[in-house]
């Protein structure tokens, strides 16, 4: 396994969001795009792609609104998770976070 294909980013969103309506559209999003589902596997030593049924997407929230430069501190925590390798035969292809700095939120993809 290796990071070396991550692709990570951000988009940050001035004003007040609520988490709850966020991780619903989150969830939305997953179940109305196929190619949000696809997984990995193997057949016969063999790859293969196949969809998953729509399972509830966790996203975990972050806040960093305690911490002393907390956009530092969060583009910090976010490029650690860039670097981490996730199997892709027993995940999904993506991951979600939601962190709050005040008065900006940031939300890493």
């Amino acid at each position: 396994m290796s990071a070396k294909y991550n692709i990570g980013g951000y988009v940050s969103i001035r004003g007040p969001l609520d988490f709850v309506d966020f991780k619903k559209a989150i969830n939305q999003v997953v179940l109305q795009n196929d190619s949000l589902r696809l997984r990995l596997a193997d057949h016969n030593s063999l790859p293969y792609l196949y969809f998953q049924e729509h399972e509830e997407i966790n996203v975990d929230f972050f806040d960093y609104s305690a911490e002393k430069n907390p956009e530092t501190f969060c583009i910090d925590r976010m490029n650690e998770e860039f670097e981490k390798a996730i199997d892709l035969h027993k995940s999904q292809l993506f991951n979600f976070l939601f962190s709050r700095l005040v008065p900006i939120i940031i939300i890493g993809l």
